[in-house]
């Protein structure tokens, strides 16, 4: 069984969106969370990979983030 965490997730940008345009998603899982006050919390496997993206609410727009 894979060991399990909430991964707490904490946001700075120096571009003018909005953080809560913002979500990370977990590779693995296809799980996303968004942002509220610059951190998100996503459950995760100690091997999972982490993504920031832009919130779902914003599919007409591409970026991609580091994982």
């Amino acid at each position: 069984m894979k060991d399990t965490v909430i991964a707490r997730v904490s946001l700075k940008t120096n571009c003018e969106l909005d953080p809560k345009s913002f979500a990370v998603k977990n590779i693995n899982s296809g799980e996303i969370r968004e942002f509220q006050h610059g951190e998100a919390f996503i459950k995760a496997s100690l091997s999972d990979k982490l993504m920031v993206v832009l919130s779902e609410k914003y599919n007409q727009v591409s970026f991609q983030g580091e994982i």
